[in-house]
C-alpha cells in the first residue's frame, strides 16, 4: 500500500511538471481544453492519477465477491463526486458557456436545480419529460390487449409480415421498470423489428402496484406468467411457445420454466430465454442486495408501513450503480452547464420506475440473502418446491459486456444451474442498451463460444466475435428450433380471448407522481400536529431552505460576474481564449482589432448579466422577507395559511 502512494506521489509530481505520460480520459474530459490548456490538463491528470491509485489499494485487498462489489460501490460513487467537472469554477466548458450566454447558463442551471428540489428521488433530473407521450412517440407499436387480471395485461402486436412463425415468442419484462425498453420508439424498437421478421410477439405489461397489490408474491407473478402461456397459445393456435425474460422478468421467467416442468406442463415451453438476469445472487452486483440483514429488515418494514416498496428507493439504488451517468454527468448538464435535459427515449424509460409488491419485495430479498433460487427445493411456488435442473428445454443466456446490474459473469453462472442445453451469448454493451437495441442496428457485436465449465473468463478466452446484435443470432437460434412458419392472422386476439383495448394498454400509464402514498404509522406516544401547524412547518421550512440557496448562490455568481464586468475590454475574449484555447488563442490581441459593434455586444453583455443578477438578488431578499411576514401573520385556520 505504502508503494502505491509512493507511486501516486511520484506521477504527481511529475503531472504538476507537466512531464508525466498523460493518462486516457473518458467522455467527461471531451472539451478540448482538459487536453490543450496546461492547468485543466494537469487538473484532469492528478484527478485520473488519485483513482487509479484507490482502485489499485481496492484491488490488493483479499475480499469476497459480495465485500468487493459492496466496497467498490462506494468507491465508485466518491470518486464520481470528486471530479473536477462536477464544479463550475474547474470545469471550463462551464466557464464558456457563461461566457457565451452571458451569465444565462449560471441562473438557469440554478433554476434547473431549485426545480428538481421537488423530486422525489432526490436526483438529478436525466431526460425531457415532455417529449414524450406513452402511446404516441414511446410503445406505440400497434397491438392490442387480449387478457389482463390485477397485475398484468397481455398485449399482442399486430402481424407485419404475409407469413409469421408457427411458435409466437411471449415476453417477461421486469418489475422494476416498465415492458416498453423493447419499444422505446418507432425508430428503435425490438417489436417492431421482429414483427417485420415474421415472429408473433406477446409481452406482459406489470402493473404499477399500491397498497391493494400488497399480498401479490412469487406465487402471484408465476401464476400470471403460467396463464399468460395458456393464453398466448390459445389465441396463436400454437402448441409451444419461446418465452423470454429480461432482467428481473428472466428470473420471474425460470421460476415459471421450473413450475411448469414440476407441474409437467414444461411441453408448453419450445425455449427458454434469460437475458441480463443474474440467479445466482452470490455473483449479483452490490446494489441489487442488502448490505446486511438490519438493512434488509428496515425496508421490509418501511414496506408494510407504505404498503409497497417505493419505486423512488430502486431508482435512487440503479443511480448509485452508475453514479458518473446517472448522477454527475446530468448535475453537470443541468445544473453546471444550464441547460435542458435530453430527449433520450431510452432516458424516458429509465426514469419510468415503478413499485414493488410488498409480498414480491419481501419474496426477492429473503431469496436473494439465503440465495434460495440456485438450492433446489429452497424456493416454493404455488406450494410447489422448485429446482432448476428440472428446466431441461434448449435455454439461450444472454450477458452484456458492460453491465452495472446483472455482471456477465453472473449471466454466465445460470449454465451451470439448468438440466436442459444452454446457449451463452455475450452482447456488446450494458444493462438495458444490449437488449433495447433492434436487430439490424449497426456496429452491434457479440460474442458465442462453446460452454464446457463454471468459469466465464475460459468462455470468454474461447469465444468468437460477430458482428450484428445478439437478437440477430437469436433469431438464427429459434429458428433451428422451430423453423415452421403460416399466414399471418388478420386480427388480434381470439374469440375466447377478444381485445380489450388498444396497446400499450393502462396499467403501462400509471406513474409513481400518481400512485397514492401511504404515511407510515406514527408511535403511540407522538403527538398528532394539526393541520395548520402541518402547512406553516412545511412552508417555512421550504422557504428558509430555497431562500438560504438562492441567496448564496446569487451573491457567488453575483460577485463573479460584477468582476468579470469590472474587467477591462480586453478581458473577456483575451484570457478566455488564453484559458480555454478558442479560436484567438494563437493572437490574444486580436480581441483589440475586433469591430467596436462586437466589443460593446460582448461587453453589454457581461454589464446586463451583472445588473440581472442583482436584481434577482435584491427580488429575493425581498420574497424572503414577505415570507416571513405571511408566516408571522398566518391565522390557525387553512384559509389563512400560505398555498
Amino acid at each position: 500500500m505504502s508503494e502505491r502512494m509512493r507511486d501516486l506521489a511520484a506521477h504527481l509530481a511529475a503531472v504538476a511538471m507537466d512531464d508525466a505520460e498523460p493518462l486516457p480520459l473518458d467522455r467527461r474530459f471531451a472539451d478540448p481544453a482538459w487536453t490543450n490548456n496546461a492547468y485543466f490538463r494537469q487538473l484532469a491528470q492528478s484527478y485520473l492519477a488519485t483513482c487509479r491509485a484507490i482502485q489499485g489499494l481496492l484491488d490488493c485487498v483479499d475480499l469476497d465477491h459480495r465485500t468487493r462489489a459492496r466496497l467498490q460501490l462506494a468507491v465508485d460513487n466518491q470518486l464520481a463526486a470528486w471530479a473536477p467537472t462536477n464544479n463550475p469554477f474547474t470545469n471550463p466548458a462551464a466557464w464558456k458557456e457563461a461566457i457565451d450566454t452571458g451569465g444565462r447558463s449560471l441562473l438557469q442551471g440554478f433554476a434547473n436545480w431549485v426545480g428538481d428540489l421537488a423530486s422525489p428521488t432526490g436526483l438529478p433530473t436525466t431526460v425531457d419529460h415532455e417529449a414524450f407521450e406513452i402511446g404516441v412517440n414511446i410503445a406505440a407499436t400497434t397491438g392490442k390487449v387480449v387478457w389482463s387480471n390485477r397485475i398484468c395485461e397481455l398485449i399482442q402486436y399486430a402481424p407485419r409480415a404475409t407469413d409469421v412463425s408457427v411458435t409466437p415468442s411471449l415476453i417477461v419484462p421486469s418489475t422494476i421498470n416498465k415492458f416498453y425498453s423493447i419499444d422505446l420508439s418507432p425508430e428503435q424498437s425490438v417489436v417492431a423489428a421482429q414483427l417485420e421478421r415474421g415472429h408473433q410477439v406477446f409481452a406482459l405489461s406489470w402493473v404499477n402496484p399500491d397498497e391493494s397489490h400488497a399480498d401479490c408474491g412469487f406465487d402471484t407473478y408465476v401464476s400470471a406468467i403460467a396463464e399468460a402461456v395458456e393464453v398466448t397459445r390459445e389465441i396463436t393456435d400454437a402448441p409451444q411457445l419461446h418465452l423470454v425474460g429480461m432482467c428481473g422478468g428472466g428470473v420471474l421467467a425460470a421460476l415459471a420454466a421450473a413450475y411448469l416442468a414440476a407441474v409437467d406442463r414444461q411441453s408448453e415451453l419450445a425455449t427458454l430465454t434469460i437475458a441480463i438476469a443474474v440467479i445466482d445472487d452470490d455473483f449479483a452486483a452490490a446494489g441489487t442486495s442488502f448490505p446486511d440483514d438490519e438493512a434488509a429488515e428496515a425496508a421490509k418494514d418501511r414496506a408494510r408501513e407504505l404498503g409497497y416498496f417505493d419505486g423512488n428507493d430502486s431508482a435512487r439504488s440503479f443511480s448509485f450503480m452508475r453514479p458518473i451517468e446517472a448522477i454527475w454527468m446530468p448535475v453537470v448538464n443541468s445544473y453546471v452547464l444550464g441547460r435542458r435535459p435530453p430527449a433520450i427515449p431510452l432516458l424516458y424509460w429509465a426514469a419510468d420506475q415503478t413499485n414493488l409488491a410488498t409480498r414480491f419485495g419481501v419474496d426477492m430479498i429473503e431469496a436473494t440473502a439465503t440465495n434460495a433460487l440456485v438450492r433446489p427445493g429452497a424456493t416454493t411456488v404455488l406450494g410447489v418446491p422448485l429446482d432448476l435442473r428440472d428446466i431441461t428445454v434448449d435455454t439461450y443466456v444472454l450477458g452484456a459486456s458492460t453491465d452495472h446490474v446483472s455482471p456477465w459473469q453472473g449471466c454466465f453462472r445460470t449454465t451451470c444451474l439448468l438440466g436442459g442445453d444452454v446457449t451463452f451469448v455475450r452482447a456488446t454493451g450494458g444493462h438495458v442498451t444490449t437488449v433495447s437495441r433492434p436487430p439490424g442496428t449497426p456496429r452491434a457485436r457479440y460474442r458465442t463460444g462453446p460452454v464446457s465449465g463454471s468459469d466465464p473468463e475460459s468462455w470468454l478466452a474461447g469465444s468468437t466475435e460477430h458482428d450484428g446484435t445478439w437478437w440477430d443470432h437469436w433469431n438464427e437460434w429459434t429458428s433451428e428450433r422451430t423453423p415452421a412458419y403460416r399466414p399471418a392472422p388478420q386480427t388480434c386476439g381470439s374469440q375466447k380471448h377478444p381485445p380489450l383495448a388498444d396497446a400499450p394498454g393502462a396499467y403501462v400509464r400509471r406513474r409513481l407522481s400518481a400512485t397514492p402514498r401511504r404515511q407510515p404509522a406514527k408511535t403511540d406516544n407522538a403527538s398528532e400536529p394539526t393541520r395548520e401547524e402541518q402547512v406553516m412547518a412545511t412552508y417555512e421550512e421550504l422557504t428558509q431552505q430555497i431562500g438560504d440557496a438562492w441567496i448564496a448562490a446569487f451573491k457567488q455568481t453575483e460577485e463573479q460576474m460584477a468582476a468579470w464586468a469590472a474587467q477591462p475590454p480586453v478581458s473577456p475574449v483575451a484570457a478566455t481564449s488564453a484559458v480555454f484555447e478558442w479560436p484567438y488563442h494563437e493572437k490574444p490581441e486580436a480581441w483589440l482589432d475586433a469591430p467596436p459593434s462586437v466589443r460593446e455586444a460582448i461587453e453589454a453583455n457581461f454589464a446586463l448579466s451583472s445588473r440581472l443578477l442583482a436584481a434577482q438578488h435584491e427580488l429575493t431578499l425581498k420574497w424572503l422577507d414577505l415570507a416571513e411576514q405571511a408566516s408571522r401573520a398566518a391565522g390557525p385556520s387553512d384559509e389563512s395559511a400560505p398555498a
